[in-house]
């Protein structure tokens, strides 16, 4: 049996409850992958939510992988969207992601972006 290269899925969230509402998304687009490891979960979330609450939520549902994601003043999922949670996982036998946090991208971003890259969980394990 041959797995695909790559298995993406899509959820998107509406409610009250922020935790509830990334939990939903999530099991929503964990419906795309259905043979492969996943790679990464991309989040984008409404600023009305409590973020924190949402991920926690998302994680509930996808386990411990890179999370990558922002808050926005709008989402894309089949169209704009207005005040909802979009989740989006990328599943591949042949992906593996990292991720580096830089901080104060407001304040000094060239400082922040070096942060980033230069952080211990992104090195090569080669």
């Amino acid at each position: 049996m041959t797995l695909p290269k790559l298995e993406v899925g899509y959820g998107l969230g509406r409610g009250q409850a922020s935790f509830t509402t990334g939990a939903r998304s999530a099991t929503q687009a964990m419906t795309g992958v259905k043979e492969c490891p996943l790679a990464a979960v991309l989040v984008f979330a409404s600023v009305k939510y409590d973020l924190e609450a949402v991920l926690q939520g998302v994680y509930s549902v996808v386990g411990d992988v890179p999370l990558i994601g922002a808050t926005t003043a709008g989402e894309i999922c089949d169209g704009p969207q207005q005040e909802s949670v979009v989740v989006v996982p990328l599943a591949s036998p042949y992906l593996k992601v990292r991720v580096g946090l830089g901080e104060g991208v407001s304040k000094n971003w060239r400082q922040a972006v070096a942060q980033a890259v230069n952080s211990p969980e992104i090195e090569p394990s080669w």
